[in-house]
Formats: C-alpha cells, structure tokens, sequence
C-alpha cells in the first residue's frame, strides 16, 4: 500500500523491476487533490504473480518526478 498527496494535475505511476523492464503500470489519469493510497497486488500487467526482489516505483505529477525502490518479500 502506498500513500501519496495528490495535487489536481495528470499523476502517471510506472512500476519496473531493478533491470528498469516495465511491470505495470499503476495509475494514468487525472485526479483531484487529496490524499491518495494505491495498492499493488504483486502482479505484472499480465496479472502473472512477480518474484521477489527489489523493483523501481515512478511517480509523475505535473513536474514533480519521483523514483523510490521498493522491495517484495514472499
């Protein structure tokens, strides 16, 4: 589960693995501002569980940018 502030522009989040090959992709629309949670299942776009280890999340809103890690445990 992640938490986030939303502020009323585009907001886009990628998610990748470590070798930076896209997963999914969790949220591509506009949205109102707030404060705002995402939950991720542990699946790929393919809806195909992913393995454990570290993976890259991407945040994008308006002109901020912002890349965390992330690490799956199983």
């Amino acid at each position: 589960l992640l938490d986030y502030i939303c502020y009323p522009c585009f907001n886009y989040w990628r998610l990748e693995n470590i070798e930076t090959a896209k997963i999914t992709q969790l949220i591509n629309t506009t949205q109102d501002v707030g404060y705002k949670s995402v939950q991720w299942n542990a699946t790929n776009s393919f809806s195909n569980p992913v393995s454990a280890g570290v993976y890259l999340y991407q945040i994008r809103a308006g002109e901020f940018v912002q890349t965390k890690k992330m690490v799956v445990l199983k």
